[in-house]
């Protein structure tokens, strides 16, 4: 629960002016379409372990995702070990 409000309470802090994603953030926060080639080559590589045509068809619509809202403050790693207490 706690974890929960300090996600929230980040979420509403205005991000206007704040950094990109970028190389710097690991391209976390960036458009799903950067990641195209790695979703692809992850989707042929588990052709026989998942529902491959499935998975293309949910990554087809990520990739025509956008956020359209203001901009945001996110944790894009969110475990553990990231986390100060």
């Amino acid at each position: 629960m706690d974890l929960g409000r300090f996600l929230a309470a980040r979420y509403a802090v205005d991000g206007t002016g704040g950094p990109v994603a970028g190389r710097h953030s690991f391209y976390r926060g960036a458009s799903p379409s950067h990641w195209d080639e790695s979703a692809r080559t992850a989707i042929d590589a588990l052709v026989d372990v998942i529902d491959a045509p499935g998975a293309t068809e949910v990554w087809k619509t990520a990739q025509e995702s956008s956020w359209t809202g203001s901009p945001v403050w996110h944790h894009g790693d969110m475990s553990a070990v990231n986390l100060l207490v």
